[in-house]
């Protein structure tokens, strides 16, 4: 199904951004004054398609669409082109207020949902009203609430994306460190749950009109476990987990995507949980695409064959059905991965889609719209964004495992590393 209505395309190196395009007859890729963006992209869409729109200084900084908003001429060359419909990363109040006085659409979830599972304190709120698994928690609003630490902590800002704002503490040294560091605040807001050993994991739930899907569990991956705040690295895709967990995992979901999708929620959500003993606890919610939503796209192999791509575009303009059914977690051997390009490891080699060999990696192509199922194809995405301003620069999305560990990249990861950012 196409749709003849307009879509403007505003992060147009993201794969998932792109492959909403395909579903629209008329669609306009925009970008700003970049020339090495301009060249790439004009390598495989329609140059007459991509419309550039002037950035001051102020929005060229941060990789942030509330940023750009303020400080670009986006809005401007969208209303020339007439757009009715975008599609984001994610949402907040802003965004949303944009894009509404612009009588513009955006395909994602809506924003009260964003902000009710979004936000770390709703959402443990909301896992408390409807009994589902979760750690031990407490809101506070005062540090001096947590006077003499006796016990591992997790503390979390309410609205955070990564690792950004997580923090885990032990003893009054570790919580004394970060106000000197000035990385907690004496007098806001704060989620505080107890620390659960065990195996952090991710997955992805699409809540469409008719149907709940359930993808393979992920291992969320670390650059660093060391210290008091970790660096998020990206995720490998798990299908070794044991048959008791997938059970409980199973279970929690299909609890979980019933209760969002009588609420009215419509799109991907993405979770984190820990695994212990089989047992699962929830722990935060993305309302939106993630990291893991390009092989959601290109590989239907992580959601059981079933075309989630299809289901979320084409669902979006169809009426919610009164019940859903729910896919469980499929039985395939998966173990791609998806990580983060930080600014140490700047690419040096251009965007497109790769393939790994034993004698050496080739070089398929610009077009990361061709990124599919092979399974010794990767994809390279670096992301134009200044790193003097930027910690993340880009990300590799690879049909096969990068991390040996949680923590620590395997050989091959190792050697595409050191490729992708010119070692060789």
């Amino acid at each position: 199904m196409k749709t003849e209505q307009r879509l403007g395309v505003v992060f147009p190196t993201d794969y998932e951004h792109l492959a909403i395009s395909r579903f629209f007859e008329d669609s306009y890729f925009f970008i700003p004054d970049n020339p090495a963006m301009h060249e790439w992209l004009g390598s495989f869409l329609s140059k007459e398609k991509l419309v550039t729109y002037k950035v001051r200084e102020a929005g060229c900084q941060k990789n942030s669409l509330e940023t750009l908003l303020r400080n670009s001429s986006l809005g401007e060359e969208m209303a020339k082109k007439r757009i009715g419909f975008t599609t984001v990363w994610s949402m907040d109040r802003f965004i949303d207020d944009w894009f509404r006085a612009r009588n513009i659409k955006v395909i994602a979830p809506d924003y009260a949902f964003v902000d009710l599972l979004g936000n770390k304190i709703n959402f443990d709120n909301f896992l408390a009203r409807n009994h589902l698994p979760k750690p031990k928690s407490w809101i506070i609003s005062n540090l001096e609430e947590l006077a003499d630490i006796k016990s591992r902590l997790v503390i979390q800002e309410p609205v955070s994306s990564g690792s950004e704002g997580t923090f885990f503490v032990s003893c009054d040294k570790d919580f004394a460190d970060l106000l000197q560091a000035s990385k907690l605040k004496a007098h806001a807001p704060y989620l505080v749950r107890e620390f659960v050993e065990g195996k952090c994991y991710g997955i992805t739930l699409l809540i469409g009109r008719s149907r709940i899907v359930l993808s393979l569990p992920r291992i969320q991956l670390f650059y660093d476990l060391s210290g008091a705040q970790r660096i998020f690295a990206g995720m490998q895709w798990d299908s070794e987990i044991p048959a008791a967990a997938m059970s409980a995992i199973n279970d929690v979901f299909s609890r979980l995507g019933n209760i969002l999708h009588q609420s009215g929620y419509f799109g991907f959500a993405n979770f984190d949980f820990i695994l212990k003993d089989n047992q699962v606890f929830l722990i935060e919610c993305n309302p939106r695409f993630s990291q893991s939503t390009a092989h959601v796209f290109a590989n239907p192999l992580v959601t059981g064959g079933i075309d989630t791509l299809s289901l979320f575009v084409e669902g979006f303009f169809q009426p919610r059905a009164s019940e859903a059914k729910f896919t469980g977690i499929p039985d395939c051997a998966f173990a791609g991965c998806d990580i983060t390009l930080r600014k140490e490891n700047l690419p040096g080699v251009p965007n497109g889609i790769y393939r790994l060999d034993h004698a050496g990696i080739d070089y398929l192509g610009p077009d990361i719209l061709k990124f599919g199922g092979h399974p010794q194809d990767l994809m390279l995405t670096g992301w134009f964004v200044d790193p003097a301003h930027n910690d993340e620069v880009g990300s590799i999305t690879a049909n096969f495992p990068l991390f040996a560990s949680e923590y620590e990249l395997n050989e091959t990861g190792k050697r595409l590393l050191n490729y992708v950012t010119g070692g060789r």
